[in-house]
């Protein structure tokens, strides 16, 4: 790791970068939701991550990959061996 460090501190203040996408752009209400983006929204607005035991692995997963592959693709079948 010391290839990476330097030698001396570098005490430059840090400037924080303001968010160019509003909250409310990126999260729409749910009447503006239809299929699946509906189903992900509900279950997601109740989930609680106090304890991860009580999250639903399966819902969990399942709403990532649709956002990322498309709310229109099947998703995949568990693998058996």
């Amino acid at each position: 790791m010391t290839s990476i460090l330097t030698a001396q501190t570098d005490l430059t203040p840090y400037q924080h970068q303001e968010p160019k996408v509003a909250p409310d752009e990126t999260n729409p209400p749910l009447k503006a939701l239809a299929g699946r983006q509906l189903w992900a929204a509900r279950p997601s607005l109740a989930m609680s991550f106090k304890d991860l035991d009580d999250v639903p692995l399966d819902t969990l997963n399942r709403i990532p990959w649709w956002d990322t592959k498309g709310w229109d693709m099947p998703y995949p079948k568990p693998a058996r061996k």
